[in-house]
């Protein structure tokens, strides 16, 4: 089993150009990369960046205290907007990348990347199947509710317990969350 692409996850003081000429030397290409999302301030910097890993993808993702209320998920929705209309203009493109606390409660009736996906226009998603599983949603019914905004997968399985909202890596690593044979 080869790879065709990665997705970068940080640069790590590495040189982006660096990073994409050891890729390429691989035979493979990058298709995205997570990142800080850039303020005016950074822009040019993240510009130069992205197009120096030779990429048109970024994501992020948020901490749990911007999914414990309506406000709060608006609020980095809102962020998120904003950051792909700044970086529209170079070609590039903003997802969100999520983790469990996006599907583990409702607010008002719906999860919280429910909320915010409706509060974005231009904002994708890359679903975590492993972190959407964990958080008790159907990854197919979440790529159905996003009618063709789900436009990366990041497929995982991991060994987690629940403690309360929060999570542990679990000792017993024959604990999988994902159900393979599906």
């Amino acid at each position: 089993m080869g790879y065709a692409g990665v997705e970068y996850a940080g640069l790590h003081g590495y040189d982006p150009v660096v990073i994409a000429n050891i890729v390429a030397d691989c035979g493979m290409t990058g298709i995205a990369a997570h990142m800080t999302l850039p303020t005016e301030e950074t822009l040019s910097q993240f510009v130069d960046d992205v197009q120096a890993l030779r990429i048109n993808r970024v994501v992020s993702g948020g901490g749990p205290a911007q999914f414990a209320d309506k406000k709060s998920v608006l609020a980095l929705a809102e962020r998120f907007q904003k950051v792909a209309d700044l970086i529209a203009p170079y070609g590039i493109e903003v997802g969100f990348h999520n983790h469990w606390r996006e599907f583990d409660h409702l607010i008002d009736g719906e999860c919280p990347h429910d909320i915010f996906m409706k509060a974005t226009k231009t904002v994708f998603a890359e679903l975590d199947i492993f972190w959407a599983c964990f958080g008790g949603a159907d990854p197919v019914d979440v790529v159905g509710r996003n009618h063709g905004r789900v436009k990366m997968l990041q497929v995982k399985d991991g060994y987690l317990i629940r403690v309360g909202r929060d999570c542990l890596i679990s000792p017993i690593r024959s604990w999988s969350r994902m159900s393979w044979s599906a």
